[in-house]
């Protein structure tokens, strides 16, 4: 679901709690009617239905805290992405990105959970910058990557950079998974470049 203009970003988690309520109807088999301030369906069926039962799981995704709580209460997986402002991908959203501000929204993502009485979701992640030996996988974006190299410790063990051999990448998204529950991964477009770290993965 992509909103723009007056139903924007500030808009999102009202729109997206909308549309929750309105998918649990849509995946119970029933035809929907529903006409509010985000969105307007009249006689949506589901065809043909899910194989999956009671439904396919749903993912939400966000960066900022309203997001990532709502999130947290109502989905299977949550996307855990930078919060871009109007300078898109600058040393704010690349601060937003460090272990400890990645530590701080997964919490939160766990705690809104637990009050709505819901497992724990899996963490779905974006790695925004990958090297695997040497091979730069991701796009440089001056301002936000020149922020990671500038702050060190603070970017040492985060998910947001993947670097080095295929045998260390493996490693490092391995302990990511235990210690973070990041089960699903972008990792870019490179096939080439990402397929032995598949390989690997999935023998394992």
């Amino acid at each position: 679901v992509l909103l723009r203009g007056k139903e924007g970003a500030g808009n999102m988690p009202a729109a997206t709690q909308q549309l929750r309520d309105r998918a649990r109807m849509f995946f119970a088999g029933l035809p929907v009617t529903f006409g509010g301030r985000y969105y307007r369906l009249d006689g949506l069926e589901a065809l043909p239905r899910s194989v999956q039962d009671p439904r396919p799981p749903v993912l939400v995704g966000g960066g900022g805290p309203r997001m990532l709580a709502l999130a947290g209460s109502l989905a299977d997986i949550v996307g855990v992405h930078a919060q871009l402002g109007p300078g898109g991908f600058d040393a704010g959203a690349a601060d937003g990105l460090s272990r400890a501000s990645i530590d701080k929204k997964i919490n939160l993502i766990a705690a809104a959970a637990s009050e709505a009485g819901r497992p724990v979701p899996a963490i779905q992640f974006t790695c925004y910058d990958v090297n695997i030996a040497g091979m730069q996988v991701t796009p440089i974006r001056p301002a936000f990557s020149d922020f990671i190299a500038a702050h060190p410790a603070s970017f040492a063990d985060t998910p947001t950079s993947l670097r080095g051999e295929i045998g260390k990448c493996v490693d490092d998204l391995q302990r990511w998974r235990q210690e973070l529950g990041i089960f699903y991964w972008n990792l870019g477009g490179n096939v080439d470049a990402l397929a032995p770290i598949v390989a690997r993965l999935s023998a394992e």
